[in-house]
């Protein structure tokens, strides 16, 4: 068997002597340098992937749109796992979209449903409806 075979069925013959390295002209060896780009790209990534994930958050919001992870990552072009692996941004999303669904609980408890369980009206404004002599005016009360 020749020896280059042997070593890819994993023997414990003797191996290649590690071939040198020739440096560049500012001292560091080329692959050092391929290295530290490498992990420049993906930093660069990284950054760019949170700002993404940041403007479609603000896009989410300023839309009045509900917000989860499902909707981020779709709004801002990242993977689900991306969002739950930065804990900055998991701690605003679980923040903002408990705050959503205590508000659509609240608001759900301010409709009024008549004696047969359906809706008549929502909860009034205190300024009314503007419209005079309707029944939304705030000094009328709704015809039951």
């Amino acid at each position: 068997m020749t020896e280059a075979r042997q070593r890819s069925r994993g023997s414990t013959g003797p191996r290649p002597e590690p071939v040198a390295t020739k440096t560049c002209g500012d001292g560091t060896i080329p692959v050092e340098r391929r290295a530290a780009a490498l992990r420049a790209a993906a930093e660069a990534k990284h950054a760019a992937a949170l700002q993404r994930a940041e403007t479609g958050l603000r896009r989410l919001l300023k839309d009045g749109a509900e917000v989860n992870f499902r909707s981020v990552a779709r709004a801002g072009s990242v993977g689900l796992d991306f969002l739950y692996a930065q804990p900055e941004l998991r701690r605003r999303i679980e923040g903002l979209r408990a705050q959503q669904q205590a508000t659509a609980r609240r608001s759900h408890a301010e409709l009024e449903p008549d004696p047969n369980g359906n809706v008549l009206r929502t909860r009034e404004s205190p300024y009314g409806s503007g419209i005079p002599g309707s029944w939304l005016a705030p000094s009328l009360t709704p015809p039951y």
